[in-house]
């Protein structure tokens, strides 16, 4: 089989990106428009196009949205805050964001939380806890189609001061929504996706970013205007000491000696799939296997995951992984951790962050997309791999500590810190809502960082899970394009779309 180069993928992407862009043309059905616009978005955001933004699709939803019906009310309560989601859980940093920015929020704000394609799953009751603190409410909207849902929205957001969307990436219902100025409240937009295509750059009155690499990325490749940046959140710790005792029977637990040496790292499976000369596993086979009392414990991925099972295979069975672990068990595994190790080449920076509030020494490779100044110091960030071993070497062996990572925690992340910095960001959004022009960005411009996050995206899709996905939406996409609306039930639009498929 032929073995496509990375420039040939991303045309074939692009091609297919504009193929879609012309069947919405040439479509003279709103709902098939619609749900034309959701596989577009999907394409982009899945299948890297050489581009982080696309005016003709945001133009399409802004035309459709427009000329929607609109219902408005006078009735804003004052500093209220409406958090659109596509869908929380209860693993991962996208729902934690969301969590800790309630919990810091000014006790006298009210926030809710509103999802649009939750489905069926669960509500982490951490997230349910923290709007019913701040009086706000739990929403999961129900509707039969984008447009009903989106709909839906605008009516409960007119009721809001601010409306923030820590939507995911490809999700077109907030453009919908907000994709025209008889809707007032300003739009806030959480860039949760710096490095990968997302919609919304129009409908955006303002971007709140998590790093200065994103910010820059934005401005230069997406378009957006008035911005500022927002560090991650971290919790306090409020979990119990864990005793020496308990530490020994977890080691156990998982086949290590209660004197062996464990390198941590929680990350996504996918984030670890290698690019040229930027490869995790192959680092840490080799590392491991220079030393014979270190073990590798990763959460996130599985034992039975192909990197993992040849890793194991060629260390004599040194890492151990144990999948997702649920959040209010983490803590226990961090406490018997001696050093953490960020994924690479993608990077996991909730979960680093939240591993060194425990005091456990912190290493990043650095990357191209790497770009947070807490790590950004001499003791954690690492230039090559022969630095990254000494790092690991000189804490494991050495005891060295991290004095300064632990202070720019302090001062920027932790509640006390963060909710300064939260604070003068809502200071800086804006009072109404308006929609913005921006350029259409180029493919000629994917370089650098993108050229990374594409290769790890179509390393992704070249496996068994990704040629699968990538086959219901060549099945569903057809679909669309030839039969849909009919068929499409209130149901079934629900399930599809709680699982990104629509």
């Amino acid at each position: 089989m032929k073995v496509q180069k990375f420039e040939e993928v991303i045309s074939s992407n692009r091609k297919k990106f504009d193929s879609i862009l012309e069947d919405i043309d040439k479509s003279s059905n709103r709902r098939k428009k619609i749900a034309l616009c959701g596989q577009a978005a999907i394409l982009a955001f899945n299948n890297p196009c050489g581009a982080l933004n696309a005016f003709a699709l945001e133009d399409i939803l802004i035309k459709i949205s427009q000329d929607s019906f609109f219902a408005s009310t006078e009735k804003v309560k004052k500093n209220s805050f409406l958090h659109v989601m596509t869908r929380c859980y209860s693993s991962g940093g996208h729902t934690r964001v969301v969590e800790r920015w309630i919990a810091s929020a000014d006790k006298d704000s009210t926030h809710s939380v509103v999802l649009t394609g939750q489905g069926s799953r669960s509500i982490p009751d951490l997230l349910s806890q923290r709007v019913k603190e701040k009086s706000g409410h739990m929403l999961n909207i129900i509707g039969k189609d984008h447009l009903d849902v989106a709909l839906q929205l605008r009516k409960i957001a007119c009721e809001y001061e601010y409306i923030i969307l820590h939507a995911h990436s490809y999700d077109i219902i907030p453009m919908l929504a907000f994709g025209t100025e008889k809707f007032t409240r300003p739009v806030i937009l959480y860039n949760h996706s710096d490095a990968w295509f997302w919609v919304g750059v129009s409908i955006a009155d303002f971007v709140v970013e998590f790093t200065d690499f994103g910010m820059r990325i934005s401005k230069k490749l997406r378009g957006t205007q008035k911005s500022c940046i927002l560090p991650l959140p971290v919790d306090e710790i409020l979990t119990p000491p864990v005793s020496v005792k308990e530490k020994y029977s977890l080691k156990e637990s998982l086949g290590f000696e209660k004197n062996t040496k464990i390198i941590l790292t929680i990350s996504s499976a996918y984030k670890f799939l290698p690019i040229k000369g930027i490869d995790y596993m192959d680092f840490m086979t080799k590392f491991l296997n220079k030393h014979e009392d270190i073990r590798l414990l990763l959460i996130g991925p599985h034992d039975t995951q192909k990197m993992i099972v040849e890793a194991n295979k060629s260390t004599g069975g040194k890492i151990k992984a144990i999948g997702v672990i649920p959040n209010d068990e983490i803590y226990k595994y961090i406490s018997i951790a001696d050093v953490a190790l960020d994924s690479f080449p993608l990077s996991s920076p909730t979960s680093l962050f939240d591993i060194a509030k425990y005091h456990v020494p912190c290493l990043v490779f650095n990357v191209p997309h790497f770009e947070f100044k807490i790590f950004d110091t001499e003791e954690a960030i690492c230039k090559d791999l022969q630095e990254l071993e000494l790092k690991i070497c000189n804490i494991l062996f050495k005891n060295k500590k991290q004095k300064m990572l632990l202070k720019l925690l302090e001062e920027r992340h932790l509640p006390k810190g963060f909710k300064k910095e939260l604070k003068e960001c809502v200071s800086k959004f804006p009072q109404s809502h308006k929609l913005h022009k921006f350029k259409q960005g180029k493919a000629d411009h994917f370089i650098g960082f993108q050229s990374i996050i594409a290769k790890n995206t179509i390393a992704k899709n070249s496996g068994t899970k990704g040629k699968v996905k990538s086959f219901i939406r060549k099945i569903l996409y057809f679909y669309i394009k030839h039969i849909y609306p009919i068929g499409m039930t209130s149901r079934l639009y629900r399930y599809l779309n709680s699982f990104g498929l629509v």
